[in-house]
C-alpha cells in the first residue's frame, strides 16, 4: 500500500511541476481561437469546388443527428 501511495505522490508532484492543468487550459483556449479562422478557410475552399451549396448540405446532413 506504501508503494502505491508513493506512485501516486510522485505522480501529483510531476503533474504539478510540468504544469499540465495550465498546459491544458492553453491548448484549449488556442484550439477554440483556431477553430474560427479554419472554418472560414475550409469555406472558402469549398466555394473553389464544383459542389454546389446544396449537395454540400445534403452531404453535410448525413453526418449530423436528425434534429440539427
Amino acid at each position: 500500500m506504501i508503494k502505491g501511495y508513493e506512485m501516486l505522490k510522485d505522480f501529483y508532484q510531476r503533474f504539478q511541476e510540468h504544469e499540465v492543468p495550465a498546459l491544458g487550459a492553453q491548448l484549449t483556449y488556442y484550439l477554440i481561437l483556431a477553430f474560427f479562422p479554419f472554418l472560414i478557410f475550409l469555406l472558402t475552399l469549398l466555394s473553389y469546388t464544383p459542389i454546389t451549396s446544396e449537395e454540400a448540405l445534403n452531404n453535410l446532413s448525413r453526418f449530423l443527428p436528425a434534429d440539427a
